[in-house]
């Protein structure tokens, strides 16, 4: 991405609090933002089907780790990861089976980036 290390950092940050995303770790010399949320999008992922005898109970939840760090002079990478999971319920026995990983559709990776992409282009 063609954008000074700075201002992409600010744009990470500014995005995740317009998403009500919160942030639990910020190292900007490792270029390390990690987040948590449990109220998103449901765009976001895809929990697939909980089966026979089973349901899944909102709400899902969600932990982002984005790295920025600057390649060379005025160019910066970026790497978003997403991780879903949600709690999943044994309706015959009226209990918890655990929680299962959903599947990120990208969208919330893609929405970032683009997100990003504009606001260091101002």
């Amino acid at each position: 991405m063609k954008s000074e290390f700075d201002k992409t950092w600010e744009a990470v940050i500014s995005y995740f609090a317009k998403n009500n995303i919160s942030i639990k770790t910020l190292e900007k010399a490792s270029g390390i933002i990690a987040a948590e949320v449990q109220t998103f999008q449901k765009g976001w992922i895809d929990c697939g089907k909980a089966g026979f005898g089973a349901k899944f109970l909102d709400p899902a939840s969600g932990v982002f780790n984005v790295f920025v760090r600057e390649v060379s002079d005025g160019t910066c990478d970026i790497q978003v990861n997403a991780i879903f999971s949600i709690e999943k319920l044994d309706t015959f026995n009226n209990r918890s089976a655990g929680r299962v990983s959903c599947n990120s559709t990208g969208e919330f990776e893609a929405g970032l980036l683009q997100y990003v992409y504009e606001y260091a282009s101002r």
